[in-house]
């Protein structure tokens, strides 16, 4: 039978909690049905997870007996990156929560030159990547940010691929920890020029041309069978 996780902070040897937090103890409590008795999961920033027995749980406060603290194992030996461009709200919903489900590390939301929407609800996007974390068993919750292309070439370009059509076919020995992808209407020129001035190798997936957030989530797959 699959055990709720949940994200939370705790110490690493403590054998009791008390936990506080509104959100969290209205889903045990009034979402999940849970009660004194039943076992949980917390998992905490520094990649441990420990057996929660519900002690009691009331609206205002739960305590929990915590045993067999250990190591999450689930994680990606190398941190992995993933910088795509805004899409459509759904979309982009879609890739944070898939990206998180492979392994992400960095989540990267890109402002480029053919994004439509300017902006993005980060507090909602980290929420779905901490509820993708806790289903799909991660230690971590990856982060989520929103930034320019030029500056996401500053800070990740190092030994990036960048995908695009006009690029070379993406193989194993061209791996690397991050990967850039574009937004609906293709990269502008001017960024593929930056890009390589960058250092940032362009590779492309195949022969057919897939929707960016299939391109998304196909190289986030393939980046975690290979870290």
């Amino acid at each position: 039978m699959r055990i709720d996780r949940f994200f939370i902070s705790f110490e690493n040897t403590a054998q009791m909690l008390t936990v506080t937090d509104k959100p969290l103890l209205h889903q045990l409590k009034r979402v999940l049905r849970k009660k004194a008795g039943d076992a949980i999961v917390f998992v905490n920033e520094h990649g441990k997870e420990t057996d929660a027995l519900i002690s009691s749980l009331s609206e205002k406060e739960g305590v929990f007996m915590l045993t067999n603290h250990r190591d999450v194992m689930s994680e990606p030996i190398t941190p992995l990156t993933l910088a795509v461009a805004v899409l459509k709200r759904e979309n982009t919903e879609l890739v944070v929560q898939k990206a998180t489900e492979l392994g992400m590390s960095h989540i990267i939301l890109l402002e480029t030159k053919h994004t439509i929407k300017k902006g993005v609800p980060l507090p909602r996007l980290r929420l779905i990547a901490k509820e993708a974390s806790e289903q799909s068993g991660r230690g971590r919750i990856p982060s989520v940010e929103y930034m320019s292309f030029v500056r996401a070439c500053e800070l990740f370009g190092h030994n990036a691929i960048l995908l695009d059509p006009t690029g070379t076919r993406l193989t194993k020995d061209s791996a690397t920890e991050t990967i850039f992808i574009g937004p609906e209407g293709g990269w502008h020129p001017d960024e593929l020029t930056h890009a390589k001035e960058s250092g940032i190798a362009i590779h492309n997936l195949g022969a057919r041309i897939l929707r960016a957030e299939t391109a998304a989530i196909v190289s986030c797959a393939w980046l975690s069978e290979l870290f």
